[in-house]
């Protein structure tokens, strides 16, 4: 469904200028890290991580957030890449369960003895507990305050050598105070989502959504956490015809015939004879695909949207063969391209290549989606299973 506006002028939400596009929200050039969540990519271009098992088309605090499944998510950064003495990490969390031990932000690789820091959930509780470890010395931040399920929290971690403090939304700082609290490291990784001892396999993931993350190369003061927990979003510029046109063409009987004219690859195909004939309705799109996968499918197969016709997955190349990047090609189908007959088709913008999908009861290879999600619209494909579900 179409589910934002899809033309607007950056404009911010009451209350002052928006920031959710900008790198350096404090003025000066301490940020050297922001993750938007709508993938895995630092917006300042030199942390980009490496996402596993991650759904970045869910709402967000701002726009949209990635969403980790408790079980298998994270985003992984390479070694060293966070190798700072002081730090600040700021996160927006929206959890989703009162599982234990579920890790938000960290050093990977720890084997027990060498430096490593990191934010948790500790506890059913849902309080939060940053640890650090010093050459097998273990030390804890322990928070009382607790993180409701299904509320977007923002939470932030500042790291020096000798203290350490957590925020949770704009509230007063729980604090740690001791010497040489080493937290990042040179031969370790970072990651979001999930921790792992070094060889081993990853544990401690994160069940819910997290947005806009930034990282800072230093400990910001109680001021500098309220400005982030007032940050405000800037609502995207959308032009139409970048994710929806129509194409009028008039029949010709040629076959792999292309009709082009649009300024986007166009997922879902949606065309009619105008006349002189009312022939059906037909339905094609890169998810269910056709001869092949995606967007690179040929032989599209069809769905009849007027009646409760199962998908027509026969039709050879006479319909619509391919998708496109500017439009789609035809055969010579009176449905599409019969001489003297005048046609029509909508075309919207999915996501390119669908992606499995980890969001509702359907997951994995049995709910692929396509999301464009600055417009709003996907395309979603899953195997029912029986009984009561839910598909994301």
């Amino acid at each position: 469904m179409l589910g934002k506006r899809l033309i607007n002028s950056n404009s911010a939400a009451a209350g002052g200028s928006c920031t959710t596009d900008t790198l350096q929200i404090l003025g000066d050039t301490s940020c050297i890290a922001y993750y938007k969540m709508s993938d895995a990519t630092d917006e300042s271009g030199n942390f980009d991580g490496t996402p596993t098992s991650v759904n970045f088309n869910v709402a967000g605090k701002f726009g949209n957030a990635a969403q980790f499944n408790g079980s298998s998510s994270n985003v992984e950064f390479s070694a060293g890449s966070f190798n700072n003495t002081t730090i600040t990490i700021s996160a927006w969390i929206n959890s989703a369960s009162n599982a234990a031990d579920q890790s938000i932000f960290n050093s990977f690789d720890y084997d027990g003895s060498t430096s490593r820091g990191f934010i948790w959930k500790k506890n059913a509780n849902q309080t939060l507990t940053a640890q650090f470890y010093n050459s097998g010395t273990q030390s804890n931040l322990n928070t009382t305050a607790t993180v409701a399920n299904n509320v977007w929290t923002n939470v932030v971690l500042t790291i020096s050598t000798t203290q350490a403090n957590i925020y949770i939304n704009d509230g007063t700082a729980v604090t740690l105070t001791q010497n040489n609290l080493i937290n990042f490291h040179s031969t370790t990784k970072a990651g979001i989502g999930s921790y792992r001892f070094t060889g081993g396999s990853f544990q401690q993931f994160f069940d819910g959504s997290i947005d806009n993350v930034r990282i800072f190369n230093k400990t910001l003061s109680s001021s500098e956490v309220t400005t982030l927990y007032n940050e405000v979003y800037c609502v995207p510029t959308i032009v139409p015809t970048d994710y929806f046109n129509t194409l009028i063409w008039d029949g010709n009987n040629t076959s792999n015939r292309l009709i082009s004219g649009l300024n986007f690859q166009s997922d879902f195909v949606w065309a009619k004879q105008r006349s002189p004939n009312a022939t059906d309705h037909i339905i094609a799109d890169s998810v269910r695909g056709g001869t092949g996968t995606g967007p690179n499918a040929t032989n599209l197969n069809l769905i009849y949207p007027y009646g409760t016709f199962p998908q027509d997955a026969n039709v050879g190349n006479s319909f619509i063969s391919s998708i496109e990047n500017n439009g789609f090609k035809i055969g010579t189908s009176t449905y599409v391209n019969s001489t003297n007959s005048k046609y029509v088709a909508w075309c919207i913008r999915a996501g390119g290549a669908s992606v499995q999908n980890n969001d509702g009861t359907i997951q994995g290879a049995n709910c692929l989606v396509s999301a464009n999600k600055e417009a709003g619209f996907s395309i979603v494909k899953y195997t029912g299973g029986g009984g009561i579900a839910t598909v994301g």
